[in-house]
C-alpha cells in the first residue's frame, strides 16, 4: 500500500464517529501488522464490528473483534451480498465482476468444476448473532479464494466451529478472535498447473492468492493464545497446522506468530481450554445413589442366603455320609438318636 493512499484512508477515518453493535479490538492489538484500519464503510448506519487491517488495497492482512454478548445466541451461517468496501473515496478489495472472470475456466481463468473457489470469508459471518453484524461480513475487503473444499470442509467445520463455541461461551468474554492473511502468491499458474497468460495478471484487477489463512483465540491480559492455519489454495487445506499439534508451524507464519506471543502470551494447544462440564442436579445424584444403595443392599441379601443354603446342604450331606459309614440306615443322626431313648425307656418299663 502506498503511503499518499495510507495517509488519505487515516485522515478519511479521523472524522467519522463509529457506533458499532460489536466490539473490534484495539488499535494495539494489531500493530504488529503494518496497513490501513478502516473502521467504517460508507452508506450503512453501522460500523464493521471488527478491526479490519488491509496488507494492500486488494488484500486483507488481519481482521479481529472481542468476544462480547454480541457473539453469543442462535450464531447461523448468513448468504449475504459480496460488494466492495467503500473508505475514504477508495475501493477496498476486488470487484465482484472481476472476481468471477477471475475463476472462470482456463485459459481465461483459473478454472471452477471439481477444483472450484470460494470467496471465502476472514472474519465470519456465523461469529456475530446480530443480521447487520453478519451483513457487513461480506465485503471483498474480508475475502480471499479459497479452494471450496477446504473453504467448507476442515476451515468452516473444525477452525471456525471452535472458534464460534468460544465466542458463545460468556466464560471467555473480553478474550479476542484473530483471523488473518501471510505471503501472497505471485504466480498463479503454480496454484492451478494451467497455463493462464501473464497478461491476465495484470488485468485481473487485483484478485489476489494468500499462501496461508490464520486464525488465532487471544485470552485477555497475556493469558495465553492458540493457532489454527491452512493453505487455501491447496484440497482440504494442505497441511493443517493447529498449534502443538501433528504439524510444525510453516516457516512464513513465524511472524504472525511472534506478533501473537508478544500480544497474548505462550502458545497452547488448539482447543484444549477448559471444557464446559455437564453437571446433574442434586436431587438425581441423591436418587442414582439411593438406587445404588438398595441394588447392594438387596445384593448382599441374596448372597446371605445363598451362604446360608449352602452350609445347610453341607451340614446335610455330612449327616447322611456319617450314617452310612456307621452302617445305619440312611437317617439323620437325630432319628437314631430318638430311636435310642424309647428302647432305653422300654427297657425300665
Amino acid at each position: 500500500m502506498n503511503v499518499a493512499i495510507a495517509m488519505h484512508l487515516a485522515v478519511a477515518a479521523a472524522g467519522f464517529a463509529a457506533v458499532s453493535t460489536a466490539t473490534p479490538c484495539p488499535q494495539a492489538a494489531t500493530a504488529g501488522w503494518a496497513g490501513v484500519r478502516p473502521t467504517h464503510h460508507e452508506g450503512a448506519p453501522t460500523a464493521l464490528p471488527y478491526t479490519l487491517v488491509m496488507r494492500s488495497v486488494d488484500v486483507p492482512a488481519v481482521t479481529c473483534f472481542v468476544i462480547d454478548e454480541t457473539n453469543r445466541g442462535e450464531n447461523k451461517r448468513d448468504s449475504g451480498t459480496w460488494r466492495q468496501l467503500q473508505f475514504g473515496g477508495n475501493a477496498l478489495g476486488p470487484t465482484h465482476d472481476a472476481y468471477d472472470d477471475h475463476v472462470r475456466d482456463p485459459p481465461l481463468g483459473i478454472g471452477c468444476g471439481p477444483e472450484r473457489w470460494n470467496k471465502g470469508h476472514l472474519m465470519a459471518d456465523r461469529y456475530f448473532k446480530r443480521d447487520e453484524d453478519k451483513a457487513n461480513t461480506y465485503f471483498m475487503a474480508n475475502m480471499v479464494p479459497q479452494r471450496s473444499n477446504c473453504n467448507g470442509g476442515w476451515w468452516s467445520h473444525k477452525v471456525e466451529a471452535d472458534i464460534q463455541k468460544y465466542a458463545e461461551d460468556p466464560r471467555y468474554e473480553g478474550h479476542m478472535v484473530f483471523v488473518g492473511t501471510e505471503g501472497e502468491v505471485e504466480n498463479r499458474n503454480i496454484i492451478v498447473g494451467s497455463s493462464i497468460p501473464t497478461e491476465y495478471d495484470a488485468a485481473v484487477n487485483g484478485v489476489k492468492h494468500v499462501k496461508w489463512m490464520w486464525a488465532a483465540v487471544c485470552k485477555q491480559g497475556k493469558g495465553g493464545f492458540m493457532m489454527a492455519a491452512g493453505n487455501p489454495n491447496e484440497p482440504k487445506c494442505g497441511d493443517q497446522y493447529l498449534s502443538l499439534g501433528n504439524f510444525p508451524l510453516p516457516k512464513e507464519l513465524h511472524g504472525v506468530f511472534g506478533n501473537l506471543e508478544e500480544y497474548c502470551g505462550t502458545v497452547e494447544k488448539w482447543a484444549s481450554w477448559e471444557k464446559r462440564k455437564k453437571q446433574k442436579k442434586p436431587s438425581s445424584r441423591s436418587e442414582d445413589k439411593a438406587r445404588r444403595d438398595i441394588d447392594v443392599g438387596a445384593t448382599v441379601t441374596r448372597a446371605k442366603k445363598k451362604v446360608a443354603s449352602a452350609q445347610k446342604a453341607r451340614l446335610r450331606g455330612r449327616d447322611i455320609e456319617l450314617g452310612k459309614e456307621a452302617g445305619t440306615p440312611r437317617t439323620s443322626r437325630s432319628a437314631d438318636l430318638k430311636a435310642t431313648t424309647r428302647n432305653k425307656r422300654k427297657l425300665i418299663d
